[in-house]
């Protein structure tokens, strides 16, 4: 008797047949890209535990599959061709993908350092040393967590924090990075364009304060000094005269320091490669 099938599950066969059906063997594309890096089926071998002659056999099975040349070979000595080289770096790439989505199925999950830090101290500080320390040979995966609020950033889940504080933070040990000085900071050519003196012992000598902007920030935390404390601890009330431009916070301040937009504080330590670089210097003299 004849099978009879409707048009529906024909479409359906006709879809799987053809869906990834330019896929080879998983265990092809593995002794390919052993053999690719390695350079050579002997060592791409003695890597993935098998003979020369398996790997050798599985590459010529992948070169009939896909109906290309995968590699020139000169002795002992293999040169990927361009097509071979062009699977090579989308493969590679994939396997790695695909192992990493099968360990974390398996519930093996790479270690992940936690850190927390104020903006001004993820942007200005530590990602730079982040950056050294990612491209080094001890690099391990970091999670940094950014928060003005000192109290998201201190949590049990974070492995580190960096916080503005004298180090008495409870249930934590701490270390001192660099102790705080803030000086009056501004782009290279601000006092310039206002025809101002950029000789000075200190902010208050300027004249005509009222057409200087001081980068203004909201004190997220008690500790934080802001101009307003700053103005007020210093004793310094003539600066009060100045005008105040509110930033988002102090990371904010200091970029609009750098274009030119007026006078920030700047914490030492944070700022130094701005200082380095010039793209900011310091209002007056530092004792």
């Amino acid at each position: 008797m004849p099978i009879q099938i409707n048009n529906t599950v024909y479409e359906q066969l006709k879809v799987m047949k053809k869906y990834r059906r330019y896929i080879p063997s998983l265990d092809a594309l593995v002794f390919f890209e052993a053999a690719a890096r390695q350079g050579n089926f002997t060592k791409a071998a003695l890597e993935l535990y098998v003979t020369q002659a398996a790997v050798s056999k599985r590459i010529r099975e992948l070169e009939s599959r896909l109906n290309i040349k995968l590699f020139l070979r000169n002795g002992r000595i293999l040169t990927l061709t361009q097509a071979g080289r062009r699977l090579y770096e989308q493969s590679s790439m994939a396997l790695e993908y695909l192992e990493d989505a099968c360990r974390q199925a398996s519930g093996e999950v790479s270690e992940v350092i936690r850190i927390a830090a104020n903006s001004a101290i993820s942007l200005l500080w530590l990602a730079p040393k982040l950056k050294t320390f990612g491209l080094s040979e001890n690099s391990v995966n970091i999670n940094v967590f950014t928060s003005d609020k000192s109290g998201d950033t201190i949590t049990p889940e974070n492995d580190l924090i960096v916080i503005y504080g004298y180090g008495d933070t409870p249930g934590w040990e701490a270390e001192l990075l660099f102790s705080e000085c803030l000086v009056p900071v501004a782009s290279p050519g601000y006092l310039d364009t206002l025809g101002m003196n950029t000789e000075l012992s200190n902010l208050e000598a300027l004249i005509n304060l009222d057409k200087i902007t001081l980068l203004e920030y909201e004190r997220f935390a008690p500790d934080w000094i802001n101009w307003q404390l700053w103005i007020e601890k210093s004793s310094n009330l003539n600066l009060m005269k100045c005008q105040k431009k509110m930033c988002r916070n102090y990371i904010h301040a200091i970029g609009m320091a750098i274009e030119g937009q007026g006078i920030a504080l700047g914490s030492l330590g944070l700022i130094d490669d701005e200082l380095k670089s010039e793209r900011l210097v310091v209002i007056g003299r530092m004792n």
